[in-house]
């Protein structure tokens, strides 16, 4: 049994900034909390039998669209009248679709007709109409008029020709986020105090001169531990030299990364021959100092007279973060297709995972790329966790290259499958690119030609792909060549340039933005065979080149220097510029957030070795601030049963599944995210500047020609205010050919703050500056001359057939509010069982639904369901006895059991049960059953039972 969540399907306005007439929604109900009422006592009476459900819940849908339609974002509101024409009641296994819309708006209210539809069936369920006011303290009250007569946000004043002043070129040194992130002017000061730091650390720890007769500076105590938001007062003494009157000038600088602030920053003294003079400073802990790699904070003091450097000193200020760390589990999958024939590599026994013709026909397209992808999606939303599929683009390049010269139109259809994979799969799950630029088939790179077709299989393989004596690691499978021996896409180039690094990312990220419009904007990237690149100017190139297209995480590291321990024990930090496996040593040093691929893969080994790598990672990844633990399989790899190739259940794949069960059960504070999501997430903790970056679509125009996407900024603890404003760049997404934008602009609260117009151009992502003076509360609109691909909003039903301005896209898809799934056999016969031996055994997984359910309270009581059942001392026997019944079935009596509990149960994870047939007669067994929970064993349970 599961119950899930309503769902908003979309929400279209005239206006994305007020409420008008003709303003639409759609907002279904979901199955199984109909299900779930109407269980039923002894006598027949249903649990929601008070409730009218099968009438109610369509009612629901439409008060969950109503409240969508008028949104947060204006006054409170609440519904004084509902009137409704009843059709028919809701059926069991039925999802209720409603549809509102703004009918009126009067002083204080807003009247709403609205009607609802079964999914299933298409018929009326029930149609009327609703009257919602705007409430305050006092009761109902007019409203706002600004929020409600606000005119649409004017366009952008046309700027001189050419992109806009903010964007920077390429540096041809070392990547940092403030060379990336800030306009030129405030990324040089930052660079600036860097070095001028780095000069300080570089003398504070060179061993001190010889003593001359200079003042001398020192801090009143040596250190200090304050709590982020606590702050303390601190002494600097200065000691004037002997015999002469000095004008001392001190510098006091706070540490990069806005860890701490510190007040005053700068003070200038008349001290007299000798004299000491005392200058109260006060620190304030802003971010806690895991965020400067775990170090502490530190607040150099700098005293000079005249122009010479007189004396030093540190104060180092530890800020441990009060808050329990967040860790996150990132499932990622490499999308790609294997052939396993002999021309194609020396697999051995993993050639069965193809169907070995040596050549990727449609076929491997069709099972490895689109239906393993799928089952991988299907079993993790079971659970409420999301793919990160690395997505070959390349490959599906190849097709249409396929497609001009097969003549079976397999190869339409596959294309056509694959983008709808995408565009399914995208709703829930994140598709970044994978680039095995081998595929490419407009490359002007070597070897040409690009591709070969073969007319008897209808199938394609690049050209050069393998030889057994010349080219046994396939050479040109990865990207920038580095990994593989070769010089391959070096240079760093333009988005317009498709052999260039800037430009093969692109192509494959704006391919991807095009099927997956409504997602959050990807913002990682895997290359193919992990070839970022094998030096360090190499890698430089990629990281800017990465960048320039908005991509702020890899996941390239730990494929070949897996000898290279986990930074800190970390799978997510930032990568040092000349080696992807080590985290940088310095905060002002950070480039890219690297994802680190485990030497354990999902689909390796057996559920026992799996659950156990998983318990070893969270077990050394607990801590402060955000971390990862990363899982990376291959879906052309994980082997169905019994045929490993084709089919896409049992074997792995039920292992996976498994899997993801025993961490949702015995991990229920571990999140699941995407890579992008993750990524986002630590730079919000780790950030050393603020980031500004566009989130997710908020909104598009009917016409498909105006985006307008929520804009996060990232670095949780920086302070922005109207005193203290940021100077931030954000970049557009590639939902359109960079030629294509028009004009950006940001708003806030709606209104116009910064906008520009944009030359038509490929050599760069369009960007905006804007002074933000919040951390929210802002949103970037973009104008395009072509109509995006695929508009937002089209998904599902779509509200009445009148045209609207704006339409917002759907809501995500939620874990489910409650589960209740019964046992599983894992291994033995299947029951019922007629004849059975001593010694015979059987594995069963036990959900611990049933057991969470009996151990909490229900409905607001203060008391545990299963109060005084002892769910935890009744839980082993009452599973020993169901297993037995299912075994022999009905006519199967327990006559007696001995339970021996070995340790207390958690509660925080499912069961395993091992039952052993210690006795067999004909008319009576005896079982012999080990539970345990989590991997750990908590009961054994002796039973005897009589057959009739």
């Amino acid at each position: 049994m599961r119950v899930s969540w309503s769902r908003v399907l979309c929400v279209r306005r005239a206006d994305p900034f007020r409420l008008s007439v003709g303003d639409e929604a759609v907002a279904d109900f979901g199955p199984g909390l109909l299900e779930f009422l109407s269980l039923r006592d002894g006598s027949g009476e249903r649990l929601g039998e008070t409730l009218a459900p099968e009438w109610v819940l369509p009612i629901s849908a439409v008060g969950t669209a109503a409240f969508a339609l008028v949104g947060e974002e204006f006054q409170p509101w609440t519904a004084t009248e509902v009137i409704a024409e009843l059709r028919r009641p809701l059926r069991a296994g039925e999802i209720a679709v409603a549809t509102v819309r703004v009918a009126s708006l009067r002083r204080a209210s807003v009247v709403i007709p609205f009607r609802a539809v079964s999914r299933e069936e298409g018929d009326l369920l029930l149609e009327g109409r609703t009257v919602f006011a705007c409430v305050g303290p006092e009761g109902v009250r007019p409203f706002d008029p600004k929020l409600l007569a606000r005119s649409a946000p004017a366009p952008a004043p046309p700027a001189a020709p050419g992109p806009p002043s903010v964007a920077l070129p390429p540096s041809p040194e070392k990547t940092r986020f403030a060379d990336r992130i800030l306009p030129a002017s405030t990324a040089r000061k930052l660079r600036l105090t860097y070095w001028h730091l780095k000069d300080l650390r570089r003398a504070v720890s060179e061993p001190p001169p010889a003593p001359a007769p200079a003042a001398s500076v020192r801090w009143s105590i040596p250190s200090l531990s304050l709590r982020p938001g606590e702050a303390a007062d601190v002494e600097l003494e200065v000691r004037a030299r002997a015999g002469v009157w000095q004008d001392v000038e001190v510098h006091i600088e706070p540490p990069f990364g806005y860890g701490l602030e510190v007040a005053p920053t700068h003070t200038r003294l008349r001290l007299s021959p000798g004299a000491v003079a005392t200058i109260p400073v006060r620190v304030a802990a802003r971010r806690p100092d895991e965020v400067n790699l775990g170090r502490p904070w530190a607040v150099d003091a700098v005293a000079s007279a005249g122009g010479e450097r007189l004396g030093a000193v540190r104060l180092e200020v530890r800020a441990p973060d009060p808050e329990p760390g967040r860790l996150f589990y990132v499932l990622t999958e490499d999308c790609e297709t294997f052939d396993g024939g002999d021309k194609t590599g020396n697999y051995g026994a993993a050639r069965v995972l193809g169907n070995h013709n040596d050549f990727m026909d449609p076929e491997d397209y069709r099972v490895q790329m689109i239906a393993k992808p799928d089952a991988l999606n299907a079993i993790a939303e079971k659970h409420g966790a999301r793919w990160t599929h690395f997505w070959t683009v390349p490959q599906r390049f190849a097709t249409d290259w396929a497609a001009s010269r097969s003549k079976t139109g397999a190869w339409e259809l596959v294309a056509r499958e694959l983008d709808e994979s995408i565009r399914r799969g995208s709703q829930r799950h994140e598709y970044a690119p994978h680039i095995h630029f081998d595929y490419e088939p407009d490359s002007k790179l070597p070897p040409q030609p690009r591709l070969l077709y073969d007319e008897k299989t209808d199938g394609i393989l690049p050209n050069e792909y393998y030889d057994a004596g010349s080219n046994p690691n396939h050479k040109y499978h990865g990207w920038d060549g580095g990994r593989k021996g070769i010089a391959y896409v070096r240079a760093e180039g333009s988005l317009g340039d498709p052999d260039s690094k800037k430009g093969s990312l692109y192509r494959a990220l704006r391919h991807l933005a095009r099927l997956s419009l409504e997602s959050p904007t990807t913002r990682v990237a895997r290359t193919g065979a992990a070839d970022f690149g094998g030096t360090p100017e190499d890698l430089r190139v990629s990281a800017r080149a990465s960048l320039a297209n908005g991509i702020l995480g890899n996941s390239d590291s730990g494929v070949y220097h897996t000898d290279v321990p986990l930074p800190r024990g970390r799978q997510i930090y930032f990568a040092r510029g000349d080696d992807l496996d080590r985290e940088v040593d310095d905060l002002a040093a950070a480039s890219l957030v690297e994802l680190r691929a485990p030497p354990h893969q999902l689909e390796q080994g057996t559920l026992a070795e799996l659950n156990a790598w998983f318990d070893g990672r969270a077990a050394e990844s607990r801590g402060p601030g955000v971390r990862a633990i990363v899982a990376m399989t291959h879906a052309m790899f994980v082997r169905g049963a019994p045929d490993p190739f084709r089919d896409v259940s049992g074997g792995d794949f039920d292992k996976i599944d498994l899997h993801l069960l025993h961490v949702r059960r015995a991990y229920p504070q571990i999140r699941f995210g995407t890579a992008s999501e993750v990524t986002l997430e630590f730079l919000d903790y780790y950030t050393p500047v603020p980031l500004a970056v566009p989130d997710r679509l908020g909104w598009c125009s009917a016409d498909g020609k105006t985006a307008i996407y929520s804009i996060r900024i990232l670095g949780r603890g920086i302070p922005i205010a109207p005193d203290r404003p940021a100077r931030l760049t954000v970049q557009v997404p590639p939902i359109a050919e960079a030629g294509d934008v028009l004009s950006l602009a940001v708003l806030e609260d709606g209104l116009p703050l910064a906008g520009t117009s944009w030359t038509a151009s490929i050599e760069e992502l369009p960007t905006i500056a804007f002074e933000a003076t919040r951390s929210t509360g802002y949103m970037l609109r973009v104008e395009i001359a072509q109509a995006l691909d695929r508009p937002a909003g089209l998904l599902g039903m779509t509200p009445g057939d009148a045209p609207a301005g704006f339409t917002r896209p759907a809501e995500d898809v939620r874990p489910d509010l409650f589960r209740l799934e019964g046992p599983r056999l894992l291994s033995g016969r299947k029951p019922p069982v007629a004849e059975t031996r001593a010694g015979e055994t059987w594995e069963w997984q036990y959900p611990g639904d049933l057991f969470h359910l009996l151990i909490h309270p229900v409905a607001g009581h203060a008391h545990p369901l299963g109060r005084r059942m002892h769910p935890f001392g009744r839980i082993p026997e009452g599973m020993a006895i169901d297993v037995a019944r299912r075994l022999l079935g009905d006519g199967t009596r327990p006559e007696r059991f001995v339970l021996k509990l070995v340790r207390p149960m958690r509660g925080d994870a499912d069961f395993r049960l091992t039952t052993v047939v210690e006795e067999a007669a004909p008319e009576r067994l005896v079982f012999a059953n080990r539970i345990d929970e989590g991997g750990v064993e908590v009961a054994r349970v002796r039973l005897e039972v009589a057959r009739r």
